[in-house]
């Protein structure tokens, strides 16, 4: 008889791990799932931080520019008052023309760089600690201005 008591025992020690196992992997399971959503809010958080501040910095910058174009408008119509030729005239108009939608492409090119950096570091911040070691966040590139004449040949 104390054989049969032996292998009682030895089946209730592994009935004990199995389900000493099953719980393990159920917590560690909840644990992960926990955390997973924890990341998911946080990377939420991050990008609607970031949005704002993109935003905010955007609307900042237009002001600015609103009011240098208003200056520089009001500039120009009073430069248009005083004796100017036809000519002299075509040539402000089509240099200012040219100075505005320059600095608009300009702001434009810039703002996707900053928002692009932006979602970087917020991809590297959600990822896990091993992870972000190996994401490296580029520099902020600057933009080449180099500036293309296109000459247009009529017949």
């Amino acid at each position: 008889m104390p054989a049969h008591n032996d292998l009682l025992q030895v089946r209730m020690s592994k009935n004990r791990d199995a389900a000493a196992l099953a719980i393990q992997r159920t917590a560690k399971g909840f644990l992960t799932r926990k955390r997973m959503r924890q990341q998911n809010r946080e990377a939420l958080q991050i990008g609607r931080l970031v949005r704002g501040f993109v935003t905010r910095r955007r609307m900042a910058q237009k002001a600015r520019l609103k009011g240098i174009f208003e200056r520089i408008r009001r500039q120009v119509a009073t430069s248009f008052a005083l004796t100017m030729s036809l000519n002299q005239k075509e040539k402000a108009a089509t240099m200012l023309t040219a100075f505005v939608r320059g600095s608009k492409s300009r702001a434009d090119v810039q703002r996707m760089l900053t928002v692009r950096a932006c979602v970087r570091a917020c991809v590297c911040m959600s990822m896990s600690h091993d992870d972000a070691a190996t994401c490296a966040v580029a520099p902020k590139s600057r933009v080449n201005h180099q500036h293309h004449h296109h000459h247009h040949h009529y017949l």
